[in-house]
């Protein structure tokens, strides 16, 4: 289910990023930063805590995402997000 729910939600937000990228250049240079995660990714836990059944996103990502969605991103998750 997870796979199914990344997949295209990745989709969505590449195709997003292209289109958001040319709607709002006005010609100055921005900033570029690396993530340690895509917008896909973040998206993706986002949307599985919505099926996760936790009460609050805390406790999904301590008991959830750090431990068991650990494997689905290539992510070292006790340097990110809390």
């Amino acid at each position: 289910m997870i796979t199914e729910i990344f997949y295209h939600t990745d989709n969505f937000c590449k195709e997003y990023e292209i289109k958001n990228k040319n709607i709002l250049t006005n010609g100055d240079n921005k900033r570029e930063r690396a993530f340690s995660l895509s917008l896909g990714e973040v998206m993706t836990i986002c949307i599985y805590y919505h099926y996760s059944g936790f009460k609050t996103f805390k406790d999904y990502y301590l008991k959830c995402v750090k431990t068991e969605l650990k494997t689905c991103f290539n992510q070292d998750f006790n340097k990110s997000l809390i």
